[in-house]
């Protein structure tokens, strides 16, 4: 009916007049907000500037920052708190262990300061570190490479440089896998990491650099290649499991192969302390790394 239609549009127009009513009001507040938002900003601004000003000749007489002062106070203020402390306790600990070998009957002396060709020499460095297996998991981590080692001496008998050659290109295995599994669990878990991923990768690094340098002294023939490849599909693959299943097991699989490098580079120095390998030190000395 006529009535009822007028009923209608006066209620819609009510509520369009009070929709822009509610717009202007909006709006009003959102100028108002921005303008005081404005003169904070520029207030605060002004206090920060002064503020830097005053304390300019403090901080440029204060050699290093405490702990307890704000972050723009820290000489290193690009580098996180906790990166920080991770860095100093390291070297606490390197700084510790460089005292107690100073005065160590054998001479030894860790890192910092630096191994010197006496300290490689010396007959301290050809003690073999084994570190016994306490739980289950290290029992199996020890197997695996005991296992893995058997096959390689089998594989490669007497041919030192050879060997090294596949150890290197196995060695590398472990950091990429873990810095990935740590990635991807970081990913996953949408938190932090707390700094294992780049060590990693700086480890898995570090061999591939060993393996260039041995490939300066020897070739590995076909079938050597057709091994690496297989060994390191497989290790990539039970790794990984490992990795998922047990990240300590698969840390302490490392450990043992680490000691497995260790005993068979110790034999390649035997070797060549004993004249087998006088040709391949020639072939060393002209080489250029």
């Amino acid at each position: 009916t006529p009535r009822g239609r007028h009923k209608r549009w006066r209620r819609r127009y009510v509520a369009r007049v009070a929709t822009s009513n509610l717009s202007a009001q909006l709006l009003t507040m959102q100028r108002m907000m921005l303008s005081s938002t404005t003169r904070v900003l520029g207030a605060l601004g002004r206090m920060t500037a002064a503020r830097q000003t005053a304390m300019a000749p403090t901080l440029a007489s204060r050699p290093f920052s405490s702990s307890s002062d704000a972050a723009r106070d820290r000489r290193y203020h690009w580098v996180e708190p906790e990166a920080e402390r991770l860095i100093a306790r390291a070297y606490a600990r390197h700084r510790q262990l460089a005292q107690r070998d100073a005065v160590s009957p054998n001479g030894w002396k860790s890192f910092p300061p630096s191994i010197s060709i006496a300290d490689l020499e010396s007959p301290a460095i050809e003690q073999e570190y084994h570190y016994p297996p306490k739980t289950r998991g290290d029992r199996i981590a020890k197997k695996l490479v005991d296992y893995g080692e058997k096959l390689m001496h089998l594989f490669f008998r007497e041919k030192y440089d050879h060997h090294a050659v596949t150890l290197e290109t196995v060695a590398a295995v472990p950091g990429v896998v873990g810095a990935a599994h740590r990635h991807l669990r970081s990913l996953r878990c949408m938190k932090r990491d707390h700094g294992w991923i780049n060590p990693l990768q700086e480890e898995a690094e570090n061999e591939r650099m060993h393996l260039l340098i041995w490939m300066q002294h020897t070739k590995p023939t076909g079938i050597e290649r057709a091994f690496v490849i297989m060994a390191q599909g497989i290790y990539v693959a039970a790794y990984s499991v490992l990795m998922y299943l047990s990240p300590r097991t698969a840390h302490r699989t490392v450990g043992y192969l680490e000691e497995a490098a260790h005993r068979a580079y110790t034999d390649y120095l035997r070797a060549v302390d004993s004249g087998e390998r006088e040709r391949e030190i020639e072939s060393v000395k002209k080489t250029t790394i």
